[in-house]
């Protein structure tokens, strides 16, 4: 019965990444076939002259960033909850297998206790995340196109989800004990777990690093400039932070199981949307700055 239901997470996931793609690719290399596209597509300082007709109409402001990471805490937290419930008070999910199963059409691989620990993970993530943006972040008096808004806020939603909709306990009828062991892992797993740690740990650097270059010795706001940024990552690429964001997504899909494939699909989105950014605000420095950095990529030392 389940097979006859459009597995409605992954394609959605390949819609927009598909979209998105396309999108980026006209704005980056055939701008002449229509600036609309380029101002649904950039954002903040790559789309401050943009803002005109039709589009000016669906502009929020920059700073609307920070409601990404509270919905992401309350959704990352909530399926944390439920999942304890299962185990503490050893609940079925029966209720909940019909619509985890319409998201994939697949049969739930990853183990309870490693999808448990992946939500927790994520959980560090984005709560630090939260925290940057409530308490570090200092934006600029750019904005956003709502298109981006709720595109992220969507984003936000299915993270969580991408692991629970293959994770034994939330897709299936039984119940399984909570191991928070790392008993059998992988190297690769092992390698995915210190990945996801040390990307989260520059991740934070690189938000302190900009922050200070907008604020005086006090602490206090002095201005929201952008300026050349140096040292660390920095030296190698324009935008250190997307890169630390794949990577963070990356060792995630390094430590759930082959046969995960929602999470692998958002991957695939994070990567496309993180490097096309990336790409955009690497041109935007290179033509706003005319002693910036010749040697530096855009997102991957080296190579991009």
């Amino acid at each position: 019965f389940f097979r006859m239901i459009p597995a409605i997470l992954l394609n959605y996931l390949i819609l927009i990444t598909s979209t998105l793609s396309v999108s980026c690719i006209v704005t980056l290399f055939m701008p002449q076939l229509g600036s609309i596209i380029g101002e649904f597509t950039t954002y903040g300082k790559t789309n401050e002259q943009k803002h005109r007709n039709i589009t000016k109409w669906f502009a929020v402001p920059k700073r609307f960033f920070r409601h990404f990471y509270i919905l992401a805490v309350l959704s990352v937290a909530g399926w944390t909850y439920v999942g304890l419930q299962f185990t503490w008070k050893e609940m079925k999910s029966e209720k909940l297998v019909p619509y985890m199963r319409a998201l994939t059409n697949k049969t739930p691989q990853i183990p309870f206790s490693m999808g448990m620990i992946v939500l927790g993970l994520m959980m560090f993530h984005v709560t630090r995340r939260f925290i940057e943006t409530m308490l570090i972040s200092v934006y600029s008096d750019t904005s956003m196109n709502i298109f981006h808004y709720l595109l992220g806020m969507i984003h936000y939603v299915i993270l969580p989800l991408s692991v629970v909709c293959e994770t034994l306990g939330f897709a299936s009828k039984s119940v399984y004990p909570l191991r928070l062991d790392l008993d059998g892992w992988s190297s690769l797993q092992y390698m995915g777990l210190l990945t996801f740690f040390y990307a989260n740990f520059h991740q934070f650097k690189i938000a302190v690093q900009l922050a200070k270059s907008r604020r005086d010795s006090t602490g206090n706001v002095q201005n929201t400039a952008h300026a050349i940024q140096y040292g660390g990552w920095f030296d190698l690429v324009s935008c250190p932070h997307f890169l630390m964001e794949m990577l963070i997504y990356g060792s995630i899909a390094c430590i759930l199981p082959r046969g995960a494939t929602a999470f692998k699909y958002l991957l695939g989105f994070v990567v496309v949307n993180q490097a096309f950014a990336a790409l955009i605000t690497h041109r935007w420095y290179k033509a706003h700055f005319k002693n910036y950095p010749p040697q530096r990529k855009a997102v991957i030392p080296y190579i991009l």
